[in-house]
Order: structure tokens, then sequence, then C-alpha cells
């Protein structure tokens, strides 16, 4: 695991309790975009944090049910009282089943998205590389991406796949969004790329397509994103994987993150970012 892995992954639980600063955030957020993996590992520990707090709220609302069951067990007669307890134990299995069962069907993404909610974009840098972006459109809030390279009718297909959870009580217009550079997945070399699900695939993309330039705003935005990253990667650090900048780094460091900021606003104006 790679240093820049190492220092994200320390800072995504105050990320997750909203107690890191702007820098570390933005550094997560940044290092998530183009690191599957850590992307991954930041949704399981987002997950893992809402199931201890459901945890809590489960054992405060037993509390407050035995609490009450004593108060009626003290002004009621044996038999209602019975009645009483019957029914607060059905209650309890009720909701220790529901605590299981719901989390499940809520967070956890098994149900694939059809091409029409998948937003696919291509740009090339200045650079060569190609640049990618997809959202999920009209999806619940846990997405999970997916990718895989097949072989179809003797040809290179890379195969995307959004998936959200199977029980959604509510849908984002535009969620969210995975990006990077095509190089950084499976393989450097595809015949073309289609999203979707089994069955109802939508190809998006095949070898010869023309891809537009990237705006001056998302060549920007990467070069800043590759001196931020290459940054960090030079510092020094602690045995816990902590960075240690030398002033002048912590000042570069600053710079960056405020020309990265500048770069993404005119990249939201531009409809790239959400």
């Amino acid at each position: 695991m790679s240093k820049k892995c190492n220092i994200a992954r320390d800072l995504m639980p105050l990320v997750i309790d909203q107690a890191a600063s702007e820098e570390s955030k933005a550094y997560v957020d940044e290092h998530l975009e183009n690191c599957p993996d850590c992307r991954n590992f930041f949704e399981g520990m987002q997950k893992q944090f809402q199931t201890e707090n459901a945890k809590m709220q489960q054992a405060e609302e037993k509390r407050m049910m035995e609490a009450a069951a004593l108060a009626l067990k003290r002004k009621r007669r044996r038999r209602s009282l019975k009645v009483i307890l019957a029914s607060a134990a059905l209650a309890l299995v009720l909701t220790f089943i529901g605590s299981l069962i719901l989390p499940f069907l809520i967070m956890t993404p098994a149900v694939p998205l059809a091409a029409d909610q998948i937003q696919f974009s291509l740009w090339q840098l200045d650079n060569g590389e190609i640049y990618f972006r997809e959202t999920a459109l009209n999806a619940g809030h846990y997405i999970e991406w997916k990718e895989k390279l097949e072989t179809v009718e003797g040809k290179k297909v890379l195969s995307l796949q959004a998936l959200e959870p199977r029980l959604c009580f509510y849908r984002e217009d535009k969620g969210s969004s995975l990006s990077g550079l095509l190089s950084r997945l499976e393989q450097r070399d595809y015949d073309a790329i289609r999203i979707g699900r089994e069955n109802a695939w939508e190809t998006v993309w095949e070898k010869g397509d023309e891809v537009p330039a990237a705006s001056e705003a998302l060549n920007n935005y990467w070069t800043v994103s590759q001196k931020i990253s290459a940054l960090y990667d030079e510092a020094p650090g602690t045995p816990d994987g902590k960075v240690i900048f030398t002033e002048e780094q912590r000042l570069e460091n600053e710079q960056l993150h405020a020309e990265l900021s500048h770069w993404a606003r005119l990249l939201r104006e531009e409809g790239i970012f959400e």
C-alpha cells in the first residue's frame, strides 16, 4: 500500500466525523477520486460507523422500552402486565430483525443500474491520457462502481457497472461519481467500453472513436492534482504514516490546494463536476 493510501486512510475517520480540516478533507476527496481500493475502504468505514450508530440507537430504544415496562408493572394488574410484556417482547424482536435486515437492504449495493442511469464522458488531456467520468443518475445514495475486462466476440471490452442497494428510500438526480484515467483501470488497451448490466449493455466508446479534448480547467485540475500527490510522496513521514512538511512544502501545499479549488469551481461551472 502506498504512502498516499496510508495517509488517506488515517484521515478517513476524521472526515467521516466531520472533524478534519479543509486541507485534509480535500486531500482525501482527491485521493478517493483516483484510488478505487481506498474508495471501497472509505465506503466500508462509513458503513461501519453507521452500523455502530444504529446499534447505539437500538440499545437506547431498548432501555426506554424496559423503563416503560417497569412503570406499567407497578400500576397495572398481573394479567395486563403480561399482555404488555408480550407486546414489548414482540416489538423488540421485530426491532432486532429490522436492525439486521434494513441496513443490509439500504446500504449494500447489489442491483446494477441500467445504462440510461449512468452518465459517461471521456476527454483527452494534453499529455495524451484519456480522462473519464461516470455519474449515477436517478439512483440510491450508496453506489459501488465496478469494472471488468471481458472478451466479447473476439474484442477486449471494458464493462463498467454501478450498483445500488436493493432498497432505496430516495433517489438523487445526480449522485455518486467515479473519475480518473482509463490507463489506471484493469488494462490499458481496450477495443470498446460499455455501461449498464447483463443483457442490456450500451457501448459508449469503440477504438477509433474521436475523444474530445479536455478543457483548460480539466487539464489544469489534473496537473495540480498530480503535483499535490507528488508533494505528499516526496515529504518524509512518521512511523504512523503522517506526513511531515517543511515550511516551504507546507506553503506550496496550501497554494496547490487553492489552485485545485479554483479549477474545481470552473469544472462545476462547465458541468463536469457536480
